[in-house]
């Protein structure tokens, strides 16, 4: 199951490499217009949906509660390290995050995946789990790291 998914999602991982490996450590948390989501908080928000898709397939969260409040549904980039974790903590949040999902997408069971979606704002877009963790592998995915590549150029960075 999500053979296809779980390609793109590692194509995805390694387009998230490009964009980020050029990047001082200042620049994750830079602007370049209000509002823009930074580095920081895509990383942060990616690894954060990465473990709502673990829990998804019946797996344990493992982040500390404040990527909730700094990466969730509803939360607001800010353009200082404070209160995010280290450039080092979220490179390997994303890293950690993608493996894990990767993992967990390839031993859950089926029949989990198949219940219908809990959360009623989704469930209206992803009827089933299924639905809503291939979502999280490739489209949810590919918009955040889209928004990193817009932010590269506001930036004024070369394009990856």
């Amino acid at each position: 199951m999500f053979q296809r998914e779980v390609a793109l999602y590692e194509f995805l991982l390694n387009y998230g490499r490009k964009l980020t490996e050029d990047l001082s450590p200042q620049q994750y948390y830079e602007q370049p217009s209000q509002g823009l989501n930074h580095p920081a908080w895509v990383l942060g928000h990616l690894s954060f949906v990465a473990q709502f898709g673990v829990s998804l397939c019946g797996g344990e969260t493992w982040l500390d509660e404040s990527w909730n409040d700094n990466f969730g549904v509803g939360s607001t980039p800010q353009n200082t390290p404070e209160p995010y974790p280290s450039v080092a903590e979220l490179l390997e949040g994303y890293e950690d995050g993608h493996a894990r999902l990767t993992q967990a997408v390839q031993q859950a069971d089926p029949t989990l995946l198949q219940k219908e979606t809990e959360i009623e704002t989704l469930r209206a877009v992803f009827p089933t789990q299924d639905l809503l963790v291939a979502h999280i592998l490739t489209s949810h995915e590919a918009t955040h790291l889209g928004q990193l590549s817009a932010w590269r150029r506001g930036m004024n960075l070369k394009a990856v």
